[in-house]
């Protein structure tokens, strides 16, 4: 039976192997024996397919098979974590290049974007505008640094801390999610700028992390900062 998938759009197509394949296989990139992984999360992936299964069920089923086999061999965490972080890329900075390069400047095109979108819903303090260079601070995002990331890390952050969407699903990346944070914190610095800069440097590279009512509330229009 030929199995179609359906899109974003609502649009069916049929179910390409080779572009699930070549989404494991970046995911895949540098471990001890990626052949064999990918082989093995394709062949499991498939395993769960339906005729009308949506790509976001897809993506699922990709990341669960790859957390599966997480008891067996280790780098299967990473693969799990770089394929969750496609699917968030996906949803909050869109289309984008696939390689290294691509996210990163996808990232730093679309922050400001991100930052206008939330202050124009409600959802973000109008002094993320008024004090800060968006773009000065698009250009200090590294998106390198989400290859600290493991795993449950990962999953908990997007869904106890990051900031979500109309459909509860995370709207933020993991380095918007602490230039946000680095920008609610440095309203009334000398230097915003700079500081959202030092502290968004710090967070990034998990040096620092804030506390959880801070990471909730920090840029936001209710920005309780204080933990019990």
């Amino acid at each position: 039976m030929q199995i179609s998938i359906t899109k974003r759009d609502g649009t069916r197509e049929p179910f390409n192997a080779d572009k699930i394949n070549r989404s494991i296989e970046r995911a895949c990139v540098g471990l001890t024996d990626p052949v064999s992984m990918v082989t093995q999360i394709a062949l499991e992936t498939q395993l769960t397919l339906y005729d009308g299964m949506t790509t976001e069920e897809m993506d699922e089923a990709t990341i669960n098979a790859a957390i599966q086999n997480i008891q067996n061999d280790i780098d299967f965490d990473k693969v799990a974590t770089r394929l969750l972080l496609k699917t968030v890329y996906r949803r909050v900075i869109g289309d984008f290049e696939m390689t290294p390069e691509g996210v990163r400047k996808q990232h730093r095109d679309e922050f400001p974007n991100y930052i206008e979108r939330g202050v124009a819903s409600g959802l973000l303090d109008r002094r993320m505008i008024e004090k800060f260079d968006l773009k000065k601070l698009a250009a200090a995002i590294d998106t390198r640094r989400d290859e600290l990331f493991q795993y449950a890390g990962l999953s908990g952050l997007l869904n106890r801390y990051a900031l979500k969407d109309t459909n509860q699903k995370p709207g933020e990346t993991p380095q918007y999610f602490f230039m946000r944070i680095a920008m609610g914190l440095a309203y009334n610095e000398a230097d915003p700028n700079e500081m959202a800069k030092k502290f968004y440097d710090k967070m990034s590279k998990f040096e620092y992390i804030a506390g959880g009512s801070t990471n909730l509330g920090a840029g936001t229009s209710r920005p309780a900062l204080s933990n019990c």
